[in-house]
């Protein structure tokens, strides 16, 4: 079953160009409890260098959800081309279980340097 909600969040600076909000776009956990899984869309952000490589995109795992000691993993990418918007997260959320993720400085790492 998935749970949407609309709420805005910032995670990242974007590219010295300030912070890139961050929507909402899914929410799963699974019946069994094992994993919880949430996908989140940026606003590309109002720098043609930036914008012209998609919006960010954002996948967390987390591992055993209600349990004190869970794990949280993120797989990060980047949207089609503006008129594109979700193409490549539609396709990275369907193949979410998958996915390669990482722990978070790892991923701000790779993405962002």
């Amino acid at each position: 079953m998935a749970i949407v909600d609309n709420k805005s969040y910032t995670f990242v600076s974007s590219w010295g160009g300030g912070p890139v909000d961050f929507q909402l776009w899914r929410t799963e956990r699974l019946a069994d409890g094992s994993f919880e899984y949430h996908s989140f869309v940026g606003v590309n952000p109002d720098k043609e260098r930036i914008r012209s490589k998609g919006a960010p995109f954002m996948i967390i795992r987390i591992t055993d959800p209600n349990e004190v000691n869970s794990i949280q993993e993120y797989y990060m990418g980047v949207t089609g081309y503006e008129g594109a918007a979700d193409d490549t997260l539609t396709t990275a959320w369907t193949g979410r279980a998958a996915l390669t993720y990482k722990r978070y400085d790892e991923v701000i790492k790779e993405y962002f340097h």
